[in-house]
């Protein structure tokens, strides 16, 4: 909680993004290992204001949710699994764990993100919404991970950005955080398919870079945009409102101080 000059308070997000960490020059990983301490060193957290807009349609969602009580979901599964299930695309049903779930949205909704630049108005706050939502679970996951149902995530996130820095150095071609479309549109060209060596497919086809990679790609290639957009913002709401009714009291507690 941050006091600004009016002497009202507002509510201050904290943001990472994993592409940033992809191209930061001192992320120097060499071998299929880092320590992931060097991960969590980099300077990789910036704060925003949450908006209006992000506030109102959270509390709308919730609102409508606790209308609909049990019968829209009589098994209490987390929302979120219920609502990749629903949309019936089985790519988008194929990471269950929490942690992966987090790290394959996020990726993929940066990718959209950067690859649809569609300034309508009723796509404008969906889109800025999805990407508040998603850097700031990903905060979460990078930064304060007692606070998530989390379990082998750090094994994961170090995975992950193994896979995507291994990708750019295939292609020889250095990540910029001032061309992030660029570095995003590089990996959406990779495909699985066309790795020759079984075993480095099985490996590829397993990881989660990859996975969201191709979650991105069904995202982009949907016919209605705006619905897509409905439907991210839906989805990280879903994970965010999951995360806060597992969090450990005490914890919580703690953070908000």
């Amino acid at each position: 909680i941050k006091k600004n000059e009016e002497d009202n308070f507002s509510s201050v997000m904290g943001q990472s993004n994993l592409l940033n960490l992809i191209c930061n020059k001192n992320l120097n990983i060499k071998g299929n290992f880092f320590p992931m301490n060097k991960l969590e060193e980099l300077p990789s957290v910036s704060h925003c204001l949450t908006s209006k807009p992000l506030e109102t349609m959270i509390l709308q969602h919730l609102q409508d949710k606790s209308k609909k009580g049990l019968q829209s979901n009589p098994l209490g599964a987390p929302g979120f699994r219920n609502l990749l299930f629903g949309k019936n695309v089985s790519i988008f049903t194929s990471e269950l764990e929490f942690h992966r779930t987090i790290i394959t949205w996020h990726i993929a909704t940066n990718l959209f993100y950067y690859s649809n630049e569609d300034s309508m108005s009723s796509v404008v706050n969906s889109r800025k919404n999805c990407k508040e939502m998603s850097d700031y679970m990903f905060y979460l996951l990078l930064k304060q991970r007692h606070m998530l149902p989390v379990g082998a995530a750090l094994v994961t996130l170090q995975d992950t950005v193994i896979d995507a820095v291994e990708c750019f150095k295939r292609k020889n071609v250095v990540p910029r955080q001032d061309n992030l479309p660029e570095t995003c549109t590089i990996l959406l060209q990779h495909d699985i398919a066309t790795t020759g060596d079984d075993k480095a497919s099985k490996m590829q086809s397993a990881s989660v870079m990859f996975h969201a990679c191709n979650v991105a790609k069904e995202l982009i290639a949907a016919e209605n945009g705006i619905q897509m957009w409905k439907f991210v913002e839906e989805l990280w709401v879903e994970i965010l409102c999951y995360a806060g009714a597992q969090c450990r009291v005490d914890m919580h507690a703690q953070q908000l101080r």
